[in-house]
């Protein structure tokens, strides 16, 4: 009976002296981040841990491929210039498909995919519905209407030179692609202002097809072979000191 007895008190002592319950006398411990220390396998599968989302870009780059095909035809004649026949393809093939891409890329946290698909996806809707509401409206709204439309593409020649510059870092084919856009903005914008008939934006309309064609078959055969099959060409141009001086040594050997 003693000894329970002492057992007893001991433990009331060590519950006074914690003070369990007493919410001014919790002491709380912050430990910062820097100081917790994970387990080194803990550490190896984040970090390695594969990203479980595909790339985008073969259904981005194709869906633009497919559209300025269809679009170049229209403008050469080849086709009716239909404006009712050319919106489900401009909405939901260019503008939809390119969205989703750019949602994944922005999933991936690749900036510039993200930014030129989601940006030109909004493009392609706008210019949808612009054409739509031409279909139906009067002869003066469709002449404003095509105003509002050139100075939004004047604003999207300004936009566009920061992908341009971007991509001189990246490879060649995706710098020819934008380069392509650029002069296709600069050529529709002087249609709109009557400058140019519609054959020279289907020029450049043919070349982005192709050259989007050639991006998407690329990136899917390096993505299915693990390397890289179709050559993209070497970037034109590095911002960072250490790579140029990395490609300066091995032009050097």
């Amino acid at each position: 009976m003693s000894d329970s007895s002492e057992s007893q008190e001991k433990l009331v002592d060590q519950s006074s002296d914690s003070d369990i319950g007493d919410e001014n006398n919790q002491q709380h411990i912050v430990i910062p981040p820097s100081k917790i220390d994970f387990p080194e396998k803990m550490l190896v599968e984040i970090v390695a841990k594969p990203s479980t989302l595909a790339e985008p870009s073969p259904i981005g780059m194709s869906a633009l491929a497919i559209g300025c095909l269809m679009l170049s035809f229209a403008h050469f004649g080849i086709t009716p210039a239909s404006t009712a026949l050319q919106i489900p393809w401009v909405i939901f093939l260019m503008g939809f498909m390119m969205f989703i891409a750019g949602i994944v890329d922005a999933f991936k946290q690749n900036l510039f995919g993200s930014t030129v698909f989601l940006m030109y996806s909004c493009l392609w809707v706008a210019l949808g519905l612009a054409q739509y509401a031409f279909k139906f409206g009067s002869d003066e709204a469709v002449k404003k209407g095509e105003y509002h439309i050139s100075m939004c593409l004047i604003g999207y020649f300004i936009f566009n030179l920061a992908p341009l510059l971007v991509s001189l870092q990246l490879n060649k084919v995706l710098f020819l692609d934008m380069l392509m856009i650029q002069l296709l903005l600069f050529v529709l914008i002087l249609q709109f202002f009557n400058v140019y008939g519609p054959k020279p934006a289907g020029i450049f309309l043919l070349f982005i097809s192709f050259i989007s064609f050639y991006w998407a078959l690329a990136e899917l055969i390096e993505q299915i072979a693990g390397g890289p099959v179709l050559p993209k060409g070497a970037r034109l141009y590095s911002w960072k000191k250490e790579e140029k001086e990395e490609e300066e040594e091995e032009e050097d050997n």
